[in-house]
């Protein structure tokens, strides 16, 4: 078991905080760590409408490139994952979610961080509104086969993405 000798805070902002940690191993040697405490965890939804799913095309600054996503994102302070999930939905496609199940959960960045990550699947049904256009270029319906096309040409790359449709695969044998 490792053994934390010493922590200290490097970076705080309302998302994240960056703490340095020195770890003892059982060995007896001493690490550096750097650990990632996440404030709040966030959602992810695979999304149906009549047996199509609903992605969402996202512009990420931090690899300066465009990616299909399920809809999802950060939960706010003191907001339950079942009121997140349902909010980013419809936010995001602009369509009202009529019912939610629960895949699971998943720990995005085992390794350095306690942020986890709530995975669900949404029905929706009447489009409500314009989806969020500051953060969303498109949103577009797909079948499964076209997909698992979309993932084996890389053109389906975010972790949470993947993990979500995988999970929803399994429960639903897609």
């Amino acid at each position: 078991m490792q053994e934390i000798i010493d922590r200290k805070r490097v970076f705080s902002s309302p998302w994240i905080n960056v703490e340095k940690v020195d770890l003892k191993l059982p060995s007896g040697k001493v690490i550096e760590h750097n650990f990632i405490d996440a404030n709040n965890h966030s959602v992810g939804a695979v999304v149906l409408k009549e047996n199509k799913f609903v992605l969402v095309k996202n512009f990420r600054f931090a690899t300066n490139d465009f990616n299909w996503e399920i809809p999802g994102g950060w939960m706010n302070n003191g907001e339950r994952a079942l009121d997140s999930v349902k909010r980013k939905v419809e936010e995001e496609t602009g369509y009202e979610v009529e019912n939610i199940e629960r895949l699971g959960e998943g720990r995005p960045w085992m390794g350095i961080s306690n942020k986890e990550h709530y995975y669900f699947l949404i029905n929706v049904s009447n489009k409500l509104n314009m989806h969020d256009n500051d953060f969303i270029k498109e949103v577009r319906f797909f079948n499964f086969n076209k997909i698992e096309g979309m993932i084996k040409r890389g053109m389906i790359t975010d972790q949470s993405t993947l993990t979500a449709l995988f999970l929803a695969k399994l429960h639903k044998n897609l």
